[in-house]
């Protein structure tokens, strides 16, 4: 099978100390070995650990392109490319004008969505319930009087009706013809006298008949002195002050509302000026002082309150001190000043909406006086009318006693009267032999009808009450009242983007706006990465992909920063493979992380502990305590390799994406078994002795191995802890060597941030 040009090698990670120590002149018979070729090791109980070997490029998986809510102009850029920034900073602010007042159009629109639904609902109260009610009782009394009328009309031409008119009007004639019987018997006996007396009698009755005619036509004409027109001419008077009065309630309410809008701008123009006062001051404490920026108290002490009493305050944060509070008074006086503006525009909109609602009292008041004079006017002119009538018969009575006596005047009037009620039963008997009127009858039923139908829209009002609110129109309303807040908190979202900061602890890796740009919603204008977590994707060859599984420890190191070391853990394996040139391999995923949170290299990635060895977080120069014990020390077991420190900081300096790490993928981890350097071990015809140093002889013995890599070997027969045996040398050496995996993992123990 075709290996990978990058084919992964095999690491040791020691035994328990190991010591090669330069052998001393020795001799003995028979598979002895020579002192000056020889070296002899300790064979030991130990951890052996296998890895495999690749090398992949760092990434980092967390990063944000941070844009602003809308179009507008930048008015502040608090950051630069490649600064550090901590979650919740201020990086930059655009103008917030019109976010303030699109949120101020929101809550205007939601306030008048949920009076909406208020007012539906008023609807279904138990007063409207109640009033709904009675608006079905008083429709059904209507029908009941209407009917009553009809039937009443109706009842007037029946056939006892008829007889009744024929019968009166009988009588009437019976009555004409007597008393004409009479007044012409009394005229036979009628004769002359006093004649001048009667006949000025007449003239004065002819005159007070010509005056009430005057006064008639006096009362007919359209002119002052009429009630109709006085009354018009006094209600068009008081309809053209209720105009003039609606015209300056209507200027005035737009002047309130005018200030409210002005005032409302001058207020979001003052809120602007403090919080940039509060910017420069936090950000000139900050650079002068280094004080953090989420001290709550910091906006609200003088910069005297952080600092000795003899230090000299520089003015640019004194100025900044100054100017905070200056712009904050200017803010609590613009907020007296709105307050008592827009308190007197509404006083002065009450006392104009009082002189309307005067003004429109008079206007109805003249109407009611109006429509008053125009009922009165028929009756009045009746009136006059009746004088004439009241003259002429003077003027008649009058001539009746000129040429009658008394006595004859009575007969006349007995026999005029009469004739008058024979009419009258002569016009009743018409009506009842002549039927009812079609169209009185059509006005009649119509009145029915039309009671009826008032009454079938009283009964569908109140059924709706009754049933309460229709779930359509109170769902549509909701939903507007439910619109009116998403757009309410897309507005506040906006405003709140028009401030950008930080989502997360990192570092600035773009910036792409300036103070005075114009930017719209889709302008990047910061973009940060997360430069304390990264990623390392390696290649693994499919021969090597079987050892590999999510969790494994992972050594790192770099060949262009030597003192950069680190560890980690297998992430995530890819399903598939990438072939090239024939050759299968497979990207595995590695995390890992600075360890700016983490402290020593072994509370790093190497709280992950596999069987006692771990693993620190990446870290520049951090050495392992293990690595700096003593001989004696390592070879009893008893070196601090756990006890690595690493240096601790927010990020590592030197590693950034892109650069290429050398990774070291623990695959196996055997604790606490005999281990003999594999260099010790010989193979003949299929089985394996080593040469073991016994009374200063070196004797030959079988042994059987387990696992091995290329510096150990697992010892599962023939050998004990403690035996000596002879290692061939492969160079001159006279000092004592430690042999460990490149990275700090040691013999015995674990390790911190990789060292060197």
């Amino acid at each position: 099978m075709k290996r990978s040009p990058r084919a992964l090698t095999y690491l040791a990670l020691a035994v328990p100390a190991i010591l090669l120590i330069a052998a001393t002149a020795c001799g003995g018979s028979g598979g002895s070995a020579q002192a000056s070729d020889t070296q002899t090791g300790a064979v030991q109980r130990g951890n052996l650990l296998i890895a495999v070997s690749t090398t992949g490029t760092v990434s980092l998986p967390i990063q944000s392109k941070l844009t602003f809510s809308g179009s507008g102009a930048v008015t502040d850029v608090l950051v630069g490319w490649g600064q550090e920034v901590m979650e919740g900073q201020v990086l930059a602010r655009m103008d917030d004008t019109f976010p303030k007042a699109a949120l101020i159009d929101a809550q205007l629109n939601l306030m008048k969505a949920q009076k909406a639904v208020t007012d539906y609902q008023d609807q279904f109260s138990p007063d409207q319930v109640a009033t709904a009610r009675n608006t079905v009782s008083n429709a059904k009394t209507s029908v009941l009087q209407a009917q009553n009328s009809l039937d009443a009309y109706r009842d007037s031409f029946t056939p006892l009706v008829v007889a009744k008119a024929q019968s009166a009007f009988g009588s009437a004639q019976v009555g004409v013809a007597q008393a004409e019987k009479a007044l012409t018997d009394y005229q036979d006996m009628f004769s002359q006298g006093n004649g001048n007396k009667l006949r000025t009698a007449v003239d004065e009755a002819r005159l007070s008949a010509l005056i009430a005619q005057n006064m008639l036509r006096s009362a007919k004409q359209d002119t002052a002195g009429n009630p109709v027109y006085d009354a018009r001419v006094r209600a068009d008077a008081a309809g053209a002050t209720m105009r003039d009065a609606q015209v300056a309630l209507d200027a005035a309410n737009n002047d309130l509302a005018v200030a409210g809008t002005d005032w409302a701008l001058r207020q979001v123009q003052s809120e602007r000026q403090v919080t940039v006062a509060e910017t420069t001051y936090r950000d000139r404490m900050l650079a002068t002082y280094r004080i953090a920026l989420n001290r709550p108290d910091l906006l609200q002490r003088p910069p005297e309150a952080y600092v000795n009493p003899d230090t000299i305050i520089p003015t640019s944060v004194l100025d900044a001190w100054n100017a905070l509070t200056d712009q904050r008074t200017n803010y609590s006086i613009l907020l007296l000043q709105k307050e008592k503006a827009l308190a007197a525009a509404q006083n002065t909109a009450a006392k104009v909406d009082d002189a309307f609602k005067a003004a429109r009292r008079a206007r109805d008041e003249a109407i009611q006086a109006l429509q008053t004079a125009t009922a009165a006017e028929p009756a009045r002119l009746r009136g006059k009318e009746l004088d004439i009538d009241r003259a002429n018969l003077a003027v008649v009575d009058a001539q009746a006693v000129l040429s009658d006596p008394v006595q004859l005047r009575v007969l006349r009037a007995s026999f005029e009267a009469a004739k008058v009620k024979a009419q009258d039963a002569q016009k009743t008997l018409d009506d009842a032999m002549s039927g009812a009127d079609p169209k009185q009858l059509v006005i009649l039923q119509a009145s029915v009808d039309s009671a009826k139908a008032r009454v079938q829209e009283a009964e569908t009002a109140f059924a709706k009450v009754l049933a309460g609110p229709e779930p359509v129109e109170k769902a549509s309303r909701d939903n507007a009242v439910a619109s009116s807040k998403l757009r309410l908190q897309q507005a506040k979202n906006d405003l709140d983007r028009a401030v950008l900061k930080a989502p997360f602890t990192g570092a600035v890796s773009a910036v792409g706006v300036a103070v005075g740009d114009t930017v719209g919603a889709n302008t990047v204008a910061v973009t940060m990465v997360d430069n304390r977590t990264f990623e390392v994707t390696v290649s693994v060859d499919e021969i090597d992909l079987p050892k590999i599984k999510v969790g494994q420890l992972v050594a790192l190191t770099s060949d262009a920063s030597p003192s950069l070391r680190g560890g980690g853990v297998v992430k995530a394996i890819a399903p598939i493979a990438r072939v090239q040139q024939g050759v299968a391999s497979y990207d595995v995923l590695l995390s890992l992380q600075a360890p700016g949170n983490q402290g020593a290299g072994s509370q790093g990635a190497g709280n992950q502990s596999a069987g006692g060895q771990r693993i620190g977080g990446l870290g520049a120069g951090g050495q392992a305590a293990g690595n700096q014990g003593a001989a004696s020390q390592r070879a009893s077991g008893q070196g601090t390799g756990g006890q690595g420190a690493g240096n601790a900081g927010a990020s590592v300096p030197s590693l950034r994406g892109g650069m290429t790490l050398n990774a070291q993928i623990v695959v196996e981890n055997k604790q606490d078994v005999l281990l003999v350097p594999l260099r010790a071990v010989q193979t003949s015809a299929g089985s394996r002795t080593v040469n073991v140093m016994e009374n200063g002889v070196a004797t030959a013995k079988k042994i059987t191995i387990g696992s091995s890599n290329q510096q150990f070997a697992e010892v599962m027969d023939g050998l004990s802890e403690g035996d000596k045996v002879v290692i061939p040398a492969r160079a001159t050496t006279t000092q004592q060597q430690q042999l460990r995996l490149p990275g700090g993992i040691v013999p015995g123990g674990g390790a911190g941030s990789f060292g060197r």
